[in-house]
C-alpha cells in the first residue's frame, strides 16, 4: 500500500483553556531566559500580549521580586485588583509564591 494512503494514526491531544480576562493589566505570564550567559526576565501581559524583558544579576527571591513589581507594575490600571502572574515552576519562582511584598504591590504568583 502506497503511504499517501495509510491512515493517520488518532491521538489525543490534551487542550486547556482557560475564560479571557476582562481587564487588561491584571494577568501576566514570567519566565526567566538563560541565553550567553545572561539571565532576563520576560513578563508577557495575556490579554494584549504586550511584553517586558529586564536582564537579572541571578535567579534569587530578591532579584526575581524585583524585576517582576518593575515590569508589572507600571501596566497596570492604579485602581486595580490583584494581578495573577502565571509562572513555571522554577526553584527561584516557587519561593516567591506567597510572598509579602508582591501582595502589597498587588501582585500574585500563581503555578
Amino acid at each position: 500500500m502506497s503511504e499517501s494512503l495509510k491512515a493517520i494514526p488518532h491521538t489525543v491531544v490534551p487542550q486547556d483553556t482557560t475564560d479571557p480576562r476582562d481587564a487588561i493589566g491584571v494577568s501576566y505570564a514570567a519566565d526567566v531566559i538563560k541565553c550567553e550567559r545572561q539571565l532576563i526576565i520576560v513578563v508577557r501581559e495575556t490579554v494584549t500580549s504586550f511584553t517586558a524583558a529586564q536582564l537579572v544579576d541571578n535567579e534569587r527571591q530578591e532579584s526575581l521580586i524585583t524585576a517582576l513589581v518593575n515590569l508589572c507594575v507600571p501596566l497596570r490600571p492604579v485602581d486595580s485588583s490583584i494581578a495573577f502572574i502565571g509562572i513555571d515552576p522554577p526553584p527561584g519562582f516557587r519561593a516567591i509564591v506567597n510572598d509579602e511584598f508582591l501582595h502589597q504591590q498587588r501582585l500574585a504568583i500563581s503555578t
